[in-house]
């Protein structure tokens, strides 16, 4: 039995960095980004949705605070 992709959401207001984050670990195999956002508000609804394994969060956002988001 394979165990599939290791499912990411990524957080980041920063677009260059959401982009390239999604594409060094697309190359990386066997990983997969299923949601990369740039609101936190987006946040609580692609976490029920795709359920995934690892959070990758940016802490300090204009448009919200990561810590605040985690509680």
């Amino acid at each position: 039995m394979t165990a599939g992709p290791l499912r990411i959401v990524l957080v980041d207001d920063h677009t260059l960095c959401r982009n390239g984050l999604t594409e060094l670990l697309h190359h990386r195999g066997n990983i997969a980004v299923v949601a990369a956002l740039g609101n936190p508000e987006l946040v609580a609804p692609a976490l029920r949705e795709h359920k995934p394994d690892l959070l990758v969060l940016d802490l300090r956002m204009p448009s919200g605070d990561g810590l605040a988001l985690l509680r």
